[in-house]
């Protein structure tokens, strides 16, 4: 049985006190998603410190947690990382992703707590945007923006960032704009959020990620049709200029065909078989060739967490992930790890199919859970900060949402 205060929604303290909080939340954000800042362990584990005795100074230390659901499939996934250096090809590949994952269930951890005693779901978001805002201001003033979109696979332009990593964070980040600009009436948010998206957009443009671009158009037509779902006319003319628009933009102008329309023309021709299909595209391909080779040869347990490298290293001249999530868990941790980690998605996006009708932050999410799911076709996430957190969300949604149906409310609105 559920706590009845579970999911009251009140807060606990005032906004004012919450400012710490808030602060340290984002400067976590900030240095966990900047490659560069989050390789010093200073900043590293002194933003966690941080958020930790932040959290203790303004909800004065409760540790109770009242949904275990996240914890539970977190913390299965994690000890089968663990169990896994037993077996894994090279224990210390394995045993970095997992300081990393240790770390980030601590924080996402203290986050829940923040939400049970009232912290909103709109403003962790807001942090979450502001952080992705820095860091793609600092990439835009640390590399050429002519080179960004030139590296794909397995080249790293500063201190382990590529064009896929930063587009994948851009279109996170315009997702979440998106989604803060139509809960807001006031004219000067609205304002920044609506440049955030076009910023943020743009850099998704010119790092060249084709999964990043074509991801984030199709989640603001389904995120704006969910919106709508009555208004059938409106929605099909809006969403025909939008495609018109992008296609016109990407493939008319000249420095945005170059880093993402050939691109696109090169993943079409590698659809079709044909070979002009580009370098970016083929080598992929081969990754999953080679992927589920590997998997084939330890289909049970895989070869050990994070370890898809090791063998892609002599395989290919790469030491890299396998730029896709389906075929990098299926290496590393088998048949097991593809049943547990891919069991919740199945999970989540049925329950807030059932449930973003009651509210937009259901919706958000929802749409935001399967542009993830998809966007796993072209990258590795299992171990990102974004991924996790958004799980972490949709699991507290899903279960005040349950508290609602239990408890018998009709018209359930979600506040946050």
């Amino acid at each position: 049985m559920i706590n009845e205060k579970m999911y009251s929604g009140n807060n606990t303290v005032s906004k004012e006190r919450e400012v710490p909080w808030i602060i340290a939340l984002t400067l976590f954000f900030v240095v966990s998603m900047n490659v560069h800042w989050h390789s010093s362990y200073i900043l590293w584990y002194g933003s966690l410190i941080v958020l930790v005795l932040s959290y203790n100074l303004v909800f004065v230390g409760s540790f109770q947690i009242k949904n275990y659901s996240f914890f539970v499939w977190f913390v299965s996934f994690f000890f089968l990382g663990v169990f896994s250096l037993l077996w894994a090809l090279s224990f210390d590949v394995t045993f970095d992703v997992l300081k990393n994952l240790a770390v980030y269930g601590v924080v996402l951890f203290t986050i829940q707590l923040s939400l049970q005693r009232g912290f909103k779901i709109s403003t962790a978001l807001k942090c979450f945007l502001f952080a992705t805002v820095i860091n793609s201001i600092y990439i835009i003033l640390k590399i050429d923006t002519a080179q960004i979109g030139k590296v794909q696979v397995g080249v790293d332009l500063i201190s382990g960032w590529n064009g896929n990593a930063i587009g994948f964070m851009a279109m996170e980040g315009a997702l979440i704009a998106y989604y803060l600009l139509g809960q807001t009436k006031r004219k000067l948010e609205k304002l920044v959020y609506l440049i955030s998206i076009l910023f943020l957009g743009f850099l998704t443009i010119i790092t060249g990620s084709r999964t990043a671009f074509i991801v984030l158009i199709a989640s603001f037509v389904i995120y704006f049709w969910g919106s709508n779902p009555k208004k059938l006319i409106r929605n099909v003319f809006i969403t025909f200029a939008l495609l018109i628009v992008m296609l016109l933009l990407i493939m008319s102008v000249e420095s945005f065909y170059n880093v993402l329309g050939s691109r696109l023309e090169g993943l079409l021709a590698m659809f079709k078989g044909e070979t002009a299909a580009d370098t970016s595209s083929l080598t992929r391909n081969e990754f999953i060739e080679n992927g589920k080779k590997w998997f084939a040869e330890n289909p049970i347990l895989g070869i050990g967490l994070n370890n898809y490298k090791v063998l892609n290293g002599p395989a290919t001249g790469l030491f890299t992930y396998a730029h896709n999530n389906f075929i990098e868990i299926a290496v590393d941790l088998g048949v097991i790890g593809l049943i547990i980690y891919y069991s919740v998605y199945v999970y989540l996006i049925f329950a807030l199919i059932k449930t973003f009708k009651y509210s937009k932050i259901n919706l958000y999410l929802l749409v935001a859970l399967v542009a993830s799911l998809i966007s796993q076709y072209g990258t590795v996430s299992y171990y990102g900060l974004y991924q996790n957190f958004l799980l972490m969300l949709c699991f507290f949604v899903v279960g005040k949402a349950n508290f609602a149906k239990q408890n018998r409310e009709e018209g359930y609105e979600e506040k946050n």
